[in-house]
């Protein structure tokens, strides 16, 4: 007897597919661009950048409470409109950005850790971008668009790379153009999944308030947004522990060895969502 119908089985393989080639690819820009940016900015320039980034991102995974995992468990179970969880999500990234910008600055001021401001403020909107992103990553596998969302992420790591290459190897913006090539492409692919929503499914933002809608999605959410805040961040604790400790000339030595050997994970960690939904 087939358990499993042919047409989920042939859907789950496109997606499969279509979403491991997609991060092999992204795996291959994000080691090129990595080496760029490690070359021109030196150890030093790298020690400043992953302090700001990881500091940035340190608690994007807990302050976001694993919306995007209830997210696509409510999309993809039907209990809840595309509109509605959009609404929901839009006042829980609101204020899970807030929180997140203020640890930003206040890990920063613990830990004595002086920048141009400039660089700091860039640094503190990868936040909101950060969450944005994944809020609208979860819109988009909720409601199935595996190999859309393989498509958007495969020319985004495109524009990311090149964006990088002149930025911070022709103009020569140094720290500041990496922190750029960060936020920018996170910028442009919620803004292009956005519009594609909009126009697919006649998504739309209003800003309703409701709060057992929130709640739920909160309540589903929260203990895997702890898990996979504990999960993510074995790496950057220790970022945490050498700044103001140690150079920044040696943490960017740390930085470099850390981010080629943990580039594979992309790959693999990008599957579970098809398995999930």
């Amino acid at each position: 007897m087939n358990i499993i119908p042919f047409h989920i089985k042939s859907r789950f393989v496109k997606d499969f597919l279509s979403t491991f080639s997609s991060n092999t690819i992204l795996l291959i820009l994000g080691a090129a661009g990595s080496m760029v940016t490690y070359r021109v900015l030196g150890p030093t320039g790298m020690g400043t950048y992953t302090v700001l980034t990881n500091f940035s991102l340190f608690f994007v995974s807990l302050v976001e409470l694993g919306t995007r995992q209830s997210t696509m468990f409510h999309l993809g179970k039907n209990v809840f409109s595309l509109n509605d969880v959009v609404a929901a999500n839009f006042w829980i990234w609101l204020f899970s950005s807030l929180i997140g910008v203020i640890i930003f600055y206040f890990i920063l001021d613990i830990k004595s850790f002086s920048a141009e401001d400039i660089l700091v403020f860039f640094s503190a909107m990868v936040i909101p971008a950060s969450i944005s992103n994944t809020f609208i990553n979860g819109l988009m596998l909720g409601v199935g668009r595996f190999t859309k969302t393989a498509a958007f992420n495969v020319f985004n790591a495109i524009f990311s790379f090149l964006l990088i290459i002149l930025l911070v190897y022709f103009f020569e913006f140094g720290v500041l153009g990496a922190i750029l090539g960060l936020l920018i492409p996170i910028l442009t692919l919620t803004t292009r999944k956005f519009l594609f929503l909009s126009k697919q499914f006649s998504m739309r933002l209003r800003i309703v308030f409701k709060f057992s809608i929130i709640r739920r999605i909160l309540a589903h959410g929260v203990l895997y947004g702890v898990a996979l805040f504990l999960m993510t961040n074995q790496k950057n604790i220790p970022v945490f522990v050498m700044t103001g400790t140690v150079s920044q000339h040696d943490i960017g030595i740390y930085s470099a060895g850390l981010s080629f050997s943990g580039l594979l994970y992309r790959v693999f960690n990008a599957l579970s969502p098809i398995i999930f939904v």
